[in-house]
């Protein structure tokens, strides 16, 4: 039976921890940068005189922080795509 050597690198799993903790931080700040970037732009276009798709900024803002990417996906698809385009953009 051969005897397998293993690296002895203890500090190895504390390395995979701490880069797991950064890549959550990273995701959790784009979601905030996100959502902020959704309140904006549904105020500019509330102000603009520009309807929003049945929810108000802040609420569109919500659905962008919750799920992510797939909530400012589906508020772009509301407002800017051709699938609902009332008038230009704001």
């Amino acid at each position: 039976m051969q005897h397998i050597t293993t690296l002895n690198l203890p500090w190895l799993g504390q390395l995979g921890q701490f880069l797991g903790l950064v890549l959550l931080a990273a995701m959790v700040l784009m979601q905030i940068m996100l959502a902020n970037c959704v309140w904006r732009d549904a105020n500019q276009c509330q102000t603009a005189g520009r309807p929003l798709v049945i929810l108000t900024p802040f609420i569109w803002m919500l659905v962008a922080l919750l799920p992510g990417l797939a909530g400012v996906a589906f508020y772009w698809v509301c407002h800017y795509s051709r699938f609902y385009r009332m008038e230009k953009p704001c």
